[in-house]
């Protein structure tokens, strides 16, 4: 069974707020890139990229990395999700 936070949960987990550009962001996401690789197998990621305000040089930005993955088209879509969650990450669905 697969257990969504809601927002009130996510909202004390991960507070928002700014802060100033962290020049470790860009390898942060590189490391966690390999780490979703080794995850979910190159076999199954077809891209993985740094989105939002993190990825942007110089701007304030709240200190959360958000990464995009994309998979292929998949009846595994479930069994993908599972496998995040089981190596601690949160699923959000909307």
């Amino acid at each position: 069974m697969v257990v969504v936070p809601d927002k009130d949960e996510l909202g004390k987990l991960y507070p928002i707020f700014l802060v100033g550009y962290d020049s470790n962001w860009p390898t942060l996401f590189r490391q966690e890139k390999e780490r979703l690789i080794g995850t979910l197998g190159r076999d199954t990621v077809l891209r993985i990229e740094h989105i939002g305000s993190t990825a942007i040089p110089d701007m304030k930005a709240k200190p959360t990395i958000d990464i995009l993955i994309e998979l292929p088209a998949s009846d595994r879509i479930e069994r993908i999700h599972e496998i995040m969650i089981v190596n601690g990450y949160i699923r959000m669905v909307e």
